[in-house]
């Protein structure tokens, strides 16, 4: 008779356990719901903001074109199907009269098959990059090299022997210094008034070039000319500023 006593207690003890388990369970699937919440309100953002960046990346390259619009918003709508019914579609290509079938990626130049350009335009922005300088397309990786290669003694050896004043604005404008100076000593404008190169010696001075600086024997661009033989630098050299007393 005991047992029959104490048996309803049991059964309401293990009630308010469960009842118990239950809301612990629906506080924790709501924390879920919260966190998945942001979850998908960050993924969206991000991803508007990257539709966004290829938007403008294209307009200052090659101007805006329906293509591209096309294409933006149908990775739109892939996303949204993945909020909405927790699934990816492929994006498709609609079938448009005007779009050829090949289209030009604005980030890296290549000819892209119209169908495939949606993901190929979202891998591509986040791999490669474009140079300011130089319009190139690089992998991010090897960003570096790049700048290294522009920045190697050997380019602007043959830039200024070769007298080609556009190849040095490219090699300053990759973040030479106008005054830089090599392992001998020499400058820029030294390497000029030894190369006869008068076109890139004029550039190199409308640029802040000093042309007081010496090299490791302790001489000028000038007495460098001088010695050179090359009259029309060292006379250019002269008529810009540079100091004609030998020290």
């Amino acid at each position: 008779m005991e047992v029959q006593s104490e048996l309803p207690q049991e059964i309401h003890n293990l009630i308010q356990k469960k009842d118990k388990r239950i809301e612990e369970l629906k506080m924790q699937l709501g924390a879920l719901e919260d966190e998945n919440t942001k979850i998908i309100d960050n993924f969206q953002a991000s991803t508007e903001v990257l539709l966004n960046r290829i938007k403008e990346l294209e307009e200052v390259s090659l101007g805006a074109r329906p293509q591209t619009a096309n294409i933006l918003n149908r990775i739109r709508k892939s996303y949204i199907n993945i909020i909405e019914n927790g699934k990816f579609d492929h994006i498709k290509e609609e079938p448009q009269e005007d779009v050829k079938e090949l289209e030009r990626c604005a980030n890296c130049g290549e000819m892209i098959i119209a169908s495939k350009m949606a993901f190929h335009t979202v891998t591509c922005y986040r791999k490669t990059v474009r140079c300011k300088v130089c319009g190139e397309s690089i992998q991010r990786s090897i960003k570096s090299q790049h700048l290294n290669l522009w920045r190697s003694i050997q380019k602007i050896t043959n830039a200024i022997e070769k007298d080609d004043e556009e190849e040095l604005t490219m090699i300053l404008d990759h973040g030479v210094k106008v005054d830089y100076k090599n392992e001998e000593g020499k400058s820029l404008l030294h390497l000029c008034a030894e190369y006869n190169s008068k076109s890139c010696l004029y550039f190199l001075i409308s640029r802040g070039a000093n042309t007081e600086l010496t090299n490791t024997e302790g001489s000028t661009p000038l007495i460098v000319a001088i010695e050179a033989g090359n009259n029309k630098v060292a006379t250019s050299l002269i008529e810009l500023g540079a100091n004609i007393e030998i020290k």
